[in-house]
């Protein structure tokens, strides 16, 4: 995930900072909505001025200030209010708490420490490596194979590669 000022930068442009998030696919719906929105403003300004009047032309480009203005508006709200950088001591304590739970074999506790940390930050490798890990422990091959691919999509998670290579390789494929 990138830092807050780089999102900030990329709220040039709606959907962007989702995809930088992580949040790619609220992402991408935005940039293609505003694309879209942006192209027929476009072409009824530039290319084919005679298929809209004069007033359905300047409504469309009030709807991308407006699309705009509103895409930037609430991605900046959310970097500055959810963004993970923001909940990074609750999310280091939770970690803690997790290896604690872990360690003294209260897989339940652990795991929802676990799931609390990825509701703040989905692209945490390190949680993301533990919650697979918790998922072998309590029988759920599954998903902590869905976990253990999710961290190695992951730019961060390439570090675990090995582990996470020989953890499936234990698991079985499918």
């Amino acid at each position: 995930m990138l830092g807050r000022r780089w999102l900030i930068i990329l709220c040039i442009y709606p959907g962007l900072p989702q995809m930088g998030a992580g949040r790619d696919w609220a992402g991408l719906v935005h940039a293609i909505a505003f694309t879209g929105l942006f192209n027929a403003a476009l072409i009824t300004t530039f290319i084919f001025p005679e298929i809209a009047s004069p007033v359905a032309v300047a409504f469309v480009w009030y709807l991308v200030g407006v699309a705009w203005l509103w895409a930037a508006v609430t991605a900046g709200w959310w970097i500055w209010k959810h963004h993970p950088e923001q909940h990074r001591a609750e999310i280091e304590v939770w970690f803690r708490e997790a290896v604690e739970h872990s360690l003294k074999g209260q897989w339940a506790e652990a795991i929802d420490r676990i799931q609390r940390i990825l509701q703040h930050d989905g692209g945490d490798c390190d949680a993301l490596m533990q919650l697979g890990t918790l998922y072998v422990h309590t029988g759920r091959p599954a998903e902590a194979k869905h976990a253990f691919r999710r961290c190695l999509e992951l730019e961060p998670g390439k570090k675990w590669c090995w582990e996470i290579d020989q953890a499936i390789q234990r698991l079985g494929q499918d």
